[in-house]
């Protein structure tokens, strides 16, 4: 019990039940790789593009941009092209979700 520190000793209380890690374990599995995190930087252009699309459906919408052709096709063409973005991202999460597994695993 004197291995606990405080902060353990708040979830056995918040958790009403004995935790039967160590201290090592209980960091092990609190901490990422230098390699996961990595590729979980990689989703943060996907988040810019999207954000870009987002600003840039909007200044499309202006008045001015009425009456052009390319203008409603674009428009159009944005919520398939964050759909497919959407698509990106979850392959990139289920690919890193498996590499943190074959981790755990080994």
């Amino acid at each position: 019990m004197n291995e606990l520190n405080k902060l353990d000793l708040h979830y056995i209380a918040v958790l009403k039940k004995p935790i039967n890690l160590t201290n090592n374990q209980q960091i092990s599995k609190t901490m990422r790789s230098k390699g996961q995190i990595k590729s979980e930087l990689i989703t943060i252009p996907i988040l810019l593009i999207a954000i870009i699309l987002v600003i840039a459906g909007h200044f499309i919408m202006k008045p001015v941009f009425y009456d052009k052709a390319w203008a409603e096709y674009s428009l159009a063409a944005l919520p398939f092209l964050m759909f497919a973005l959407v698509i990106v991202a979850f392959k990139l999460a289920l690919k890193n979700d498996q590499k943190a597994q074959l981790e755990e695993d080994n």
